[in-house]
């Protein structure tokens, strides 16, 4: 059950939330790289694929690491 006073901390947040979502641009260089500019530093798409998976080995291990202390 909630109180009145939850509900309207709950709304209030609602409101800043709805108006906060489109005071910002979007990167899109980095989280929407052109395909035509990427294949210009590789050889393939099959290469980015390569790429992008040994670059998620290392982002996850990086992180494994800092979990484990090292």
């Amino acid at each position: 059950m909630s109180t009145p006073h939850a509900d309207a901390q709950l709304a209030a947040v609602d409101d800043i939330d709805s108006a906060a979502a489109g005071t910002y641009d979007t990167p899109l260089g980095i989280t929407n790289p052109p395909i035509d500019e990427l294949l210009d530093r590789a050889s393939s798409k099959y290469a980015l694929v390569i790429y992008a998976a040994k670059r998620a080995r290392q982002i996850n291990d990086y992180y494994n690491q800092l979990g484990d202390g090292i």
